[in-house]
């Protein structure tokens, strides 16, 4: 008995059947060779793939204007079409309304107008200190780290800001995108005040930002600047917050410098132990160590400092919910 199969290929001629891919498909420009291979494919003989016999065809109709594709490729074709074209027209719709809208006098500066060449930083090889470096380890000092800590901003344009710039006021129905804008001027305003050290004007900034777009980063920047300014129990609620949105291993540290400020070694401890859980740090695990030495020299009985004087408090179990 005779295998149909066998004569289909015999009467198909030979091919190479590395060429049964996608990618060589799609650079082929040899008609007859495309169409041999959608016979093999059409007799089964290399298995059934009716994507690739798809492929084919669409790669033949793209070379040859006279190939009549199937019924059902060209419904998919039209459908594919009919979506872009959709997108698009959505896109400019976005576009015109995007357009139509007036600039905000607090609007931030176009990028690349007018600005100073970015300067290049070149960083040493030797700025990290090698694991095995016992003695640069112990010359660390954990409070300076904190404090150079980055701000927890999104990516910001790089020209200066105008920080004298006197804040709009809201209308009540103003869109949650406005808030966002302007919530997020008013952060990178704060960010180049912080840089200048001008705490006071910066932490205004965060606070309108809170107020118009809170975020978990613009908590944090409040909490580092609470710190900055030694108002540790502001700092500690404003950690709180951020913490309560999106724990991050900053966010800790920072709350537990401010409990290692106000004498909670305690509880400095315990957000050193949540940080370090998130990235195990050596700035968080030296923070660590000093808090625990506290805790140790005062034989475990908190102590509020206050004023350059030290208020002993006995420490238990509750006292750690105190402040939040």
């Amino acid at each position: 008995m005779v295998d149909p199969t066998h004569t289909v290929i015999e009467e198909i001629g030979e091919y190479d059947v590395e060429h049964l891919d996608y990618r060589y498909i799609s650079g082929c420009e040899n008609l007859q060779e495309l169409k041999l291979l959608l016979e093999v494919l059409k007799s089964g003989k290399e298995g059934y793939y009716p994507q690739l016999e798809d492929h084919i065809q669409q790669r033949m109709a793209s070379l040859d204007p006279s190939f009549v594709l199937p019924e059902r490729l060209k419904t998919i074709e039209r459908e594919a079409r009919e979506e872009l074209n959709s997108w698009i027209q959505e896109m400019a719709d976005k576009d015109k309304q995007v357009a139509a809208q007036p600039i905000h006098p607090n609007t931030v500066p176009v990028r690349n107008a007018s600005q100073p060449a970015p300067q290049q930083v070149t960083v040493s090889k030797n700025s990290r200190i090698k694991s095995s470096d016992y003695r640069s380890w112990d010359k660390f000092d954990v409070d300076k780290e904190i404090a150079q800590l980055e701000l927890e901003d999104q990516p910001a344009p790089k020209a200066r800001i105008n920080t004298k710039q006197v804040s709009v006021k809201l209308d009540p129905s103003t869109d949650a995108d406005s808030r966002k804008f302007l919530g997020d001027n008013e952060r990178t305003k704060g960010n180049e005040l912080f840089k200048d050290q001008d705490y006071e004007s910066a932490l205004e900034c965060y606070l309108k930002s809170s107020e118009l777009y809170p975020t978990p980063q613009i908590y944090s920047n409040l909490g580092l600047t609470y710190l900055k300014l030694e108002r540790n129990d502001s700092a500690i609620k404003a950690l709180n917050q951020s913490i309560h949105l999106q724990p991050t291993y900053k966010a800790y540290l920072r709350r537990a410098q401010a409990y290692f400020n106000q004498g909670k070694y305690k509880e400095s401890m315990q957000d050193c132990d949540l940080a370090l859980s998130l990235d195990d740090q050596y700035e968080a695990k030296q923070l660590r160590s000093k808090a625990m030495a506290k805790y140790k020299d005062v034989n475990g009985v908190r102590v509020q400092i206050e004023e350059e004087k030290i208020i002993e408090i006995a420490d238990d179990d509750q006292d750690s919910d105190e402040e939040q």
